[in-house]
């Protein structure tokens, strides 16, 4: 189904939302520049425009903030009408929808708020308190998928042969592989200092098990490879696995990337999953380095890499991105929060990211996640059987509107014991209840 689409003026932002919103209803929009064109057009149609053109047409009332350029500070208009929150809200009367969808699509996918000035947090990153999506108890839902389904349903209305087409329902589970194996593997300091930091906490039970495991008398429990794999066939899903090759850091302590046995494990799984790369903490400070771990992977599995996701979620924008396109990659799966699950772009949809200070789009696609394990373990202090429940929420969310349940899990949290104890199951019934 096709749809005529007038605006006098279009801009980038303009048809960048234009094509989000051909993409999540399976149309093709027809842009009109010219009210003459606009009329003769017999398809559905939308103005987007101060005045009214034809005798049919879904008539919006556009905000300005399509038309802008730059960054300027920006403080949208909200309500909730019809139990439904809305950005850029107006009370006018020509105006077929109480609000302006396309400006409030574009300020949250594009992430707008956080150009703006914010309380980062510990690790410099925006919190998810900070958006204005949980300040208005809207982070759960995917606000950006139910405007383009408002504006849909409206746009029916008039126009009743008109029918939106909702992307299909997926599941992806993706892994972070920040620590490979606990004991194993980290070669004759760093596994001293192990056992002086277990000496001097007086954590015996850990001092046995590192001796066990260092012995070869028992696996290493972040070692859960096997039991995905096990899962993985079960349910017939493929897995995304992010690895993180980064120098030793403080927040990045990973085993040696030149390891036999780590690159022996890479390769294992690059040929049954695709791989990505997991940039370092300290890629945030130096801007050659993700280029340098990309290298790294690709050197280690003998071909390319397009997908990365982000050590600890460290998205600053406009510069991540940018670096992302300048080392090649096309594809990042950091869009989502560390400290609250939900819809941090307001979308379970792929979406190329919007250089905002460019004002252009780009080639990177952005593929946001809704869940991750630590987000539901240490920063919500979940049971396990809560956090089941909350991830089957946002998984109905998704599968209500359409579009990719993403989940973030790490090997690590997979060990069954301590902190972790009975999360290993609550996966595994999230994944019976997703397939």
């Amino acid at each position: 189904m096709k749809v005529a689409f007038f605006c006098p003026q279009v801009s980038p932002r303009l048809r960048y939302v234009l094509d989000f919103l051909s993409a999540s209803w399976g149309s093709k929009i027809i842009i009109c520049e010219q009210p003459a064109a606009f009329q003769s057009i017999e398809l559905p149609a939308i103005n987007y425009s101060s005045s009214p053109i034809r005798n049919q047409e879904l008539h919006i009332i556009p905000n300005d903030l399509l038309f802008q350029a730059g960054i300027k500070a920006v403080e949208p208009t909200i309500r909730v009408h019809n139990q439904q929150l809305l950005f850029f809200a107006d009370e006018h009367e020509k105006s077929a929808l109480p609000f302006d969808p396309l400006a409030a699509i574009f300020f949250v996918l594009s992430r707008y708020e956080e150009y703006l000035d914010f309380k980062a947090d510990a690790h410099g990153r925006f919190p998810a308190t900070a958006s204005l999506q949980y300040q208005h108890d809207a982070l759960a839902v995917p606000v950006v998928d139910q405007w383009a389904q408002l504006l849909a349903e409206a746009l029916q209305q008039k126009f009743p042969a008109f029918k939106a087409q909702r992307p299909a329902f997926q599941f992806q589970p993706t892994y972070d592989i920040d620590y490979a194996w606990a004991f194993r593997y980290k070669g004759f300091l760093r596994s001293l200092g192990g056992y002086a930091r277990n000496l001097l906490q007086a954590n015996w039970s850990e001092m046995r098990q590192r001796l066990a495991v260092q012995s070869g008398r028992q696996v290493d429990p972040f070692y859960t490879f096997d039991l995905l794999d096990q899962w993985h066939d079960t349910f017939n899903i493929k897995p995304i696995y992010f690895f993180l090759l980064g120098d030793y850091g403080e927040f990045d302590k990973n085993i040696p990337h030149q390891h036999p046995r780590f690159q022996s494990l890479i390769r294992q799984l690059s040929n049954r999953y695709a791989l990505g790369i997991h940039p370092s903490y300290a890629s945030n400070q130096h801007a050659q380095q993700i280029q340098v771990e990309k290298a790294r992977l690709e050197a280690i599995i003998n071909k390319p890499t397009k997908q990365s996701r982000q050590h600890f979620l460290k998205l600053t924008f406009p510069q991540t991105y940018r670096r992302l396109i300048d080392a090649g990659l096309t594809d990042d799966y950091s869009m989502g929060y560390a400290d609250a699950i939900g819809f941090r772009a307001g979308t379970s949809q792929s979406f190329p990211w919007y250089d905002l200070e460019k004002d252009r789009t780009t080639d990177l696609q952005i593929h946001p996640f809704q869940v991750m394990d630590v987000t539901l373990q240490q920063y919500l202090a979940l049971t396990p059987e809560t956090a089941l429940e909350l991830a089957i929420q946002i998984a109905e969310q998704v599968r209500t509107h359409g579009g990719t349940f993403c989940t973030l899990w790490h090997n690590s949290s997979f060990t069954d014991t301590g902190e972790w104890k009975a999360w290993r199951s609550m996966y595994q019934f999230l994944l019976e209840h997703l397939s």
